[in-house]
């Protein structure tokens, strides 16, 4: 069977050329979930080829062969990760302090780890693997196998986790929060996204990185962390899955739980690790700046020109990738109702200051009116005064009588304003104590 590209024998029949291996590697997307740009495609392969090219020329013997037997086991068994090639030894040790915060709690946990065991993870070829062009199989892959079998890394971090939060009298589900809190806190790595978004740097700094990269460089963007997030939460044998919402161009890791208060009815919670504060199942991120999600704030007092809250978007589209099935978690409820209190705050403080636009405009044009039959009912009052007669006493008390009735509806509406003014300071100021908490 000859290639059809470059019209070389191939030495098996399924489809794949040991030279060209344009089904190995396949085209990247521009995405901060996804690799490199569009613009990388061709730098990709033509690294690869050159690095072919290399071994070859250096070993024509052996290399060649070495270098196809590794591509074609990515192809084919692309969940398996080597465990020949894990370091037999640690080399290079490093100690990493990671510091964090939960429910107004500070806690702390310091773990050593290993260059050669992270130069294990950042050269590995399935990283590179982009079979097909097909986003959801790499994915499924990735999330799948995010570490070597002789890796006990995060089970080991995990585990000292949980140790400060029993220790600290956390329930099993807060002992996840606390998990999730932790990678929350990991700094986000800007420089990466930025070199992404710009299309600058080489195909690879875009590549995501497995979860102990994660821990080693104590940074990483979305996608990494979000890795990170489902490796972590698999060793407390919760569900897990990846979000991929291809409005924001974002990736988010997602936990297990009740269908009925599920995001996006998937049985999946969005839970947001960009930054700090999120909670498991608040899929109301709106604002993202700098590629990291952004909490909502607090609203000012209707009397400082307060307004509530953007309205929500709609639900965007998204994919589930990686998906893997374990424990539920129950705490969602308590969420999904305060983050439907939270909406119901919203509607009613948005409606509510369209309405006092309305009484204040109103009362605003009624001042005009009360200014003018007020000097009418002053100047009937000063031409009695010097006539002194029947006459121009009536027609006082009629000018007077109109002021007092326009008078009277003025302080009507001036009364409605303020009263609608406290009804939307309470409701704000309950506003602010559920964000407040919420996201603490």
């Amino acid at each position: 069977m000859f290639c059809p590209r470059c019209n070389r024998e191939m030495e098996d029949d399924d489809g794949t050329c040991p030279y060209c291996l344009e089904r190995i590697y396949g085209n990247t997307r521009t995405s901060a979930y996804s690799h490199a740009s569009s613009k990388r495609k061709n730098a990709v392969k033509a690294l690869f080829y050159v690095c072919l090219l290399f071994v070859v020329i250096c070993n024509p013997s052996g290399s060649r062969d070495y270098l196809v037997k590794q591509a074609h086991r990515i192809a084919s068994e692309p969940k398996e990760m080597s465990d020949a090639d894990f370091p037999s030894q640690t080399e290079n040790p490093k100690t990493v302090n990671y510091q964090w915060s939960y429910k107004g709690k500070e806690y702390s946990v310091e773990e050593t780890l290993y260059g050669n065991i992270d130069a294990y993870y950042k050269e590995h070829p399935v990283k590179a693997l982009y079979e097909g062009d097909s986003e959801e199989k790499y994915y499924d892959n990735f999330a799948l196998n995010l570490e070597n079998g002789k890796d006990a890394t995060i089970s080991d971090v995990v585990s000292d986790i949980k140790a400060e939060g029993v220790k600290n009298n956390l329930s099993e589900e807060e002992i996840l929060e606390l998990v999730i809190a932790f990678v929350q806190d990991i700094p986000y790595d800007d420089a990466k996204y930025n070199t992404m978004v710009s299309d600058s740097g080489a195909a690879e700094e875009s590549w995501p990185r497995f979860p102990y990269e994660v821990l080693y460089d104590n940074a990483g963007i979305c996608t990494d962390k979000s890795l990170l997030a489902i490796a972590m939460v698999d060793k407390l044998n919760y569900g897990t899955a990846l979000f991929a919402l291809d409005g924001k161009e974002h990736m988010a890791p997602a936990i297990q739980c009740t269908q009925k208060y599920s995001s996006y009815n998937s049985g999946y919670c969005y839970t947001e690790v960009t930054n700090t504060g999120f909670k498991i199942g608040d899929s109301t991120v709106g604002d993202m700046e700098g590629g990291k999600a952004v909490t909502k704030t607090s609203i000012k007092n209707a009397e400082d020109g307060g307004l509530a809250a953007p309205e929500a978007s709609g639900v965007e589209d998204f994919h589930i990738y990686g998906e893997k099935k374990g424990k539920s978690y129950n705490g969602v409820v308590e969420t999904v109702n305060t983050m439907d209190r939270i909406t119901e705050l919203e509607d009613r403080l948005r409606l509510m200051r369209s309405d006092m636009e309305t009484l204040k405009n109103n009362y605003l044009e009624l001042e005009g009116t009360v200014a003018s039959y007020k000097k009418q009912s002053d100047s009937a009052y000063s031409r009695h005064l010097t006539s002194r007669d029947a006459a121009s006493y009536d027609s006082y008390l009629d000018s007077y009588g109109r002021y007092k009735d326009i008078y009277a509806q003025y302080e009507n509406e001036i009364k409605s304003y303020n009263d609608k003014v406290n009804e939307y300071n309470d409701l704000a100021n309950e506003y602010n104590g559920l964000i407040k908490s919420f996201y603490n």
